[in-house]
Parts: structure tokens; C-alpha cells; sequence
């Protein structure tokens, strides 16, 4: 199949209606096995995104954006202005880990989106589909009226598809001084990353971050009102703020692995 028909941009067809916003615009990313499928979708202005796992769920549909200081949005009032696919095929040396290469091939989707009014503030959304997970982060280009950011709230959720059981320490003042527990995922208020979710439809499932550099550490927080969303929760400064920085910026990637049998997460190079 030509790499052309892998990039697609459609609706998704009525059977999956129930389980997402109403359409405004979507696009598709699959691994390079096609097993994994990531979509994103622009719901009256604010973007979300899904991923499947062959025919499962693994994350529901969950929003992306930030709030900035003053309660200033950037989750909504978006358009789209671009769109970049590319695929990659290589080894990389690392410096951490248990391997002294990785082989790296992934899919990757860029999505350009501006916010509509005076500012016209804008973002990108890179989306990279390995074969045994994916990896998302916002880029923020250099762009005038915007040159200091301070950031109160990133909004990225994590919508686990399926219910099951959750391998996490909590986030705490203790830290990661803890020993992990496994539990349901519905007794988790809030975890620190990685966190491990054998999922009842069979799927194991652990989310985490790479890169972070010069952001604020992600733990995760249970949503109050569903018990299979997990919310973003950046470590503060003593006065509340998130994440202080200069634009152009990279956040960390928002790592997601998704196997099949358990072992294939400590043998996973994804994280490197």
C-alpha cells in the first residue's frame, strides 16, 4: 500500500458516532503495521484526538490544549492552517537505557493550528505511530504578539478506552519515594508517570513522558466526573504557575505504549 493511502482524511464511518465529537475536520495516522491508528479531530474549534489498537479502543476521544495565565484559553477557537506527514525508517544511538541503538520507524503527523481573533496565536500538535505506541507533543513556532508564555494548566487528557487495573505510586510530596501498587483503575486519584494499565480488553497500556526539559513534570489526575480519564497535572511553582518559557518552544512527548503481552514494554526502545 502507498504511504499516500496510509495519510487519509475522512470522516469516521457512523459506527464510531457515538464515541466522538461531532466532525469538523479529522485526520488519521496508522503505525507502519497499520495495528495502531491515531485520530485528531477538530471539534467546533477545539482539538482532540483517539487511539485504536486494531479494533480497540486504547484511548477514547480526549482534548488537547493549555490555559494560560489569567485564565487565558488555548483550547479552543482553533483552524487549521497545515498539514505534514512523513515516515521514518532508521537506527539512533541513545545515551540512556538498556540499548546502545534503537531502531526508529514511526509515522508521523503534523497539525497546524491557529487560533481565530486579533492574536492569532498558534501551535503545532506531532503526533509520531510506532508499531507498539505513539508519541504526541506541541510545538510553539516563533509568531508575533506571543514571545513569553506562562502557562497555569496543560489540558491534555488520557481517556482509557477499556477499564481494568492500574500498576502506579501516587503523586504526593513524597515523590517517587513509594512502592507501587495494583489496584483498580478507579481507586487512582492521582499518579505519577509511568503508570500501567492492564486494560480488560486485553491490552497493556503505559503512559509517560521523554524529552522533558525546561517543563514542568506531568503526574496524572483521575477526572471527577469520569472514572476512566485521566487529566494532566503539571508540577507547580510556588505561585501556580506551570511552565515558564520563551517562544519558540517544544514541550515533552506524551508517551503512550500499547502492547499485547507485558514483557513487550520492557523490551520497547519507544521511550528512547
Amino acid at each position: 500500500m502507498s504511504i499516500k493511502k496510509y495519510f487519509l482524511i475522512l470522516f469516521l464511518p457512523l459506527i464510531f458516532s457515538c464515541n466522538k465529537p461531532k466532525d469538523s475536520f479529522e485526520a488519521i495516522v496508522p503505525s507502519p503495521d497499520s495495528r495502531i491508528h491515531v485520530y485528531f479531530n477538530l471539534n467546533k474549534g477545539e482539538p482532540y484526538y483517539l487511539v485504536y489498537y486494531n479494533k480497540e479502543i486504547v484511548i477514547g476521544w480526549s482534548s488537547l490544549g493549555f490555559i494560560l495565565k489569567d485564565n487565558d484559553s488555548l483550547i479552543d477557537g482553533f483552524v487549521l492552517t497545515a498539514r505534514k506527514t512523513r515516515s521514518i525508517n532508521e537506527i539512533r544511538d541513545t545515551v540512556l537505557g538498556d540499548f546502545f541503538s534503537v531502531k526508529s520507524k514511526y509515522n508521523e503527523l503534523t497539525i497546524s493550528l491557529q487560533q481565530e481573533g486579533a492574536l492569532g496565536r498558534k501551535f503545532d500538535i506531532v503526533f509520531r505511530v510506532f508499531n507498539n505506541g505513539i508519541g504526541f507533543r506541541y510545538v510553539f513556532p516563533e509568531q508575533e504578539g506571543l514571545t513569553n508564555i506562562e502557562i497555569v494548566s496543560e489540558e491534555t487528557e488520557f481517556k482509557l478506552g477499556s477499564d481494568g487495573i492500574a500498576y502506579w505510586i501516587p503523586a504526593d510530596s513524597i515523590g517517587y519515594e513509594h512502592l507501587y501498587r495494583n489496584t483498580s483503575v478507579k481507586e487512582i486519584e492521582t499518579v505519577n508517570t509511568p503508570v500501567t494499565f492492564e486494560l480488560k480488553n486485553g491490552l497493556y497500556v503505559s503512559i509517560h513522558e521523554a524529552n522533558l526539559a525546561d517543563y514542568a513534570r506531568m503526574t496524572l489526575k483521575r477526572d471527577e466526573e469520569d472514572e476512566l480519564e485521566f487529566d494532566c497535572y503539571l508540577v507547580p511553582f510556588p505561585d501556580g504557575i506551570k511552565v515558564k518559557t520563551k517562544i519558540p518552544f517544544k514541550t515533552p512527548w506524551r508517551i503512550i505504549q500499547i502492547v499485547n503481552e507485558p514483557e513487550k514494554l520492557i523490551e520497547s526502545g519507544l521511550m528512547q
